[in-house]
């Protein structure tokens, strides 16, 4: 089903007048056959501006945000516009494309990243990155590149460096180790490896703990485990 947002008097004439600019485009550029290097020029010009509109959300989009294929588990950070919209072959001139390459996943991770900091995702935000990590897992392999040192999700739910976070393959160890240092169970442990996660059981090392001024000492032998 589609959901048609009502606009205001304003939006509605912005619109005519972009819908203008997209009829512009078409008759000077899409029928005219525009070349690569020009057509590449005018994806640059207009890469980080929102100028697509998606009937859909009511708002513009910039075109690397913007999809023909179905992208939900982007959740409403991306969109679909597809190819029954009336000025897809524009959109596509400005730079939208048929599907997601592992920039955009990269792209995708680094926002939440940059935007949550050190704080836990929320529960949507923590789905749509379990899903792209697996979806970033079959593309890379696609497309036959190697990415490392991304944002990784941790059993706490925060986004870390891959580089820091442990693969949890040695379960008596866990406890010694801060949750968000650790990978969370649902991302696979061969993707991990691949990006850079470190091997609780390998990378991980013992040592044994200081005795506690406490009068309540720990018991002898007790030991931490800190990464490399």
């Amino acid at each position: 089903m589609t959901v048609k947002i009502k606009l205001s008097d304003s939006q509605n004439a912005q619109l005519a007048s972009v819908n203008a600019i997209y009829k512009y485009f078409y008759e000077t550029l899409v029928k005219g056959g525009v070349l690569g290097d020009h057509k590449r020029q005018i994806q640059e010009r207009f890469a980080h501006r929102q100028c697509l509109w998606d009937e859909s959300t009511g708002k513009f989009w910039q075109p690397k945000h913007a999809f023909l294929d179905d992208v939900p588990f982007f959740g409403n950070r991306r969109t679909t516009i597809p190819s029954s919209n009336s000025h897809c072959e524009v959109y596509q001139l400005l730079g939208q494309r048929n599907s997601p390459a592992v920039q955009d996943y990269l792209d995708f991770l680094a926002e939440l990243a940059a935007e949550y900091g050190n704080n836990a995702l929320n529960e949507a935000d923590k789905n749509c990155a379990i899903q792209v990590l697996g979806r970033l897992e079959s593309q890379q392999l696609l497309e036959g590149v190697a990415v490392k040192n991304i944002p990784i999700l941790t059993a706490n739910n925060t986004l870390c460096s891959s580089e820091k976070v442990l693969i949890p393959d040695a379960h008596w160890r866990k406890d010694y180790i801060e949750s968000n240092r650790i990978l969370h169970d649902l991302i696979s442990a061969k993707f991990a490896k691949s990006v850079g996660c470190l091997s609780l059981r390998k990378d991980a090392v013992e040592r044994p703990k200081r005795p506690s001024p406490s009068p309540f000492p720990l018991g002898r032998g007790a030991r931490t485990a800190t990464g490399v």
